[in-house]
């Protein structure tokens, strides 16, 4: 009877096959050797490095920029006119600026300049003797004169020691010369430095070069001459005056020889129409 050995057979495949299905159906799993890290912190870490070091790093230099080029000045045409000062009158500018305003666009006989072919010529001092103004009024006619030479000179030496009262003839000659050429200034600034030597040096400016600049030599000599005459006309209303202008004390004459040693600079324009105020 066979029937027990197929039985035992049957147990054993069934067996078998339970096995397979249980254990021997699984596969294995193989591990590589190589294991892969997680990289997710570091590349958070790297990106946080990043940032910070840009926050960090200085900022790039901006491009300067290139400056400006000036834009080139429109050439202006030529002056048609003298400029004037504060006071309305023909401004006589010197140096180089001077070079800008041509001596043609001067005009000696504008209405703002002193007119002083009109003034009142003065008169005798009253302290001073009739014999003695005769003489004086004779030796200053020598120094508006250039033909009288030595004699001139002489004049001159004569007028400084009668001093204060020969002031007001001199000043008479300035009113009478013609500035309108060359020879009234020569006169002219020979008699101003009688008058300068007289009052111990000082002076109220003469201005030369008619050669070159008739027009504003006429109106600057003109204004000096005008000073001169408000300075004897305050004289007469204020005797006073005439000691502190002509320095009429020992120590004024020794400062003014000292000061003899040195060339003055010559006074601006302004200044001299100012000089009456400033003492």
């Amino acid at each position: 009877n066979m029937t027990p050995i197929y039985g035992g057979i049957a147990v054993v495949i069934i067996g078998a096959a339970g096995w397979f299905f249980t254990q021997g159906g699984k596969e294995e799993v193989i591990v590589p050797d190589t294991v892969v890290e997680d990289t997710t912190d570091v590349a958070a870490a790297e990106t946080t490095n990043d940032v910070q070091a840009a926050e960090t790093a200085p900022e790039p230099e901006k491009p300067k920029a290139e400056p400006k080029k000036a834009e080139p000045k429109k050439p202006e045409g030529p002056p048609t006119e003298a400029p004037r000062n504060a006071k309305g009158k023909q401004k006589l500018i010197k140096g180089e600026a001077g070079r800008r305003y041509p001596d043609s666009l001067y005009d000696p006989s504008d209405a703002a300049e002193p007119q002083i072919a009109t003034f009142e010529i003065f008169g005798k001092p009253d302290d001073c003797d009739e014999d003695d103004w005769d003489d004086i009024v004779k030796r200053a006619a020598l120094l508006g004169d250039l033909e009288s030479g030595a004699a001139g000179t002489r004049a001159a030496l004569k007028l400084s020691e009668y001093g204060k009262n020969a002031v007001p003839a001199l000043i008479n000659v300035l009113l009478g010369l013609d500035y309108s050429n060359s020879e009234g200034h020569e006169a002219g600034d020979f008699v101003q430095r009688t008058l300068s030597k007289i009052c111990n040096g000082r002076n109220a400016n003469w201005r030369y070069g008619f050669h070159d600049e008739p027009n504003k030599t006429t109106i600057a000599n003109r204004r000096t001459v005008d000073v001169w005459y408000g300075v004897w006309a305050k004289v007469l209303k204020e005797p006073a005056y005439w000691d502190r202008f002509a320095g009429q004390t020992e120590a004024a004459k020794r400062a003014k020889k000292e000061a003899e040693s040195t060339p003055e600079p010559e006074a601006d324009d302004e200044d001299v129409d100012d000089l009456l105020d400033d003492l």
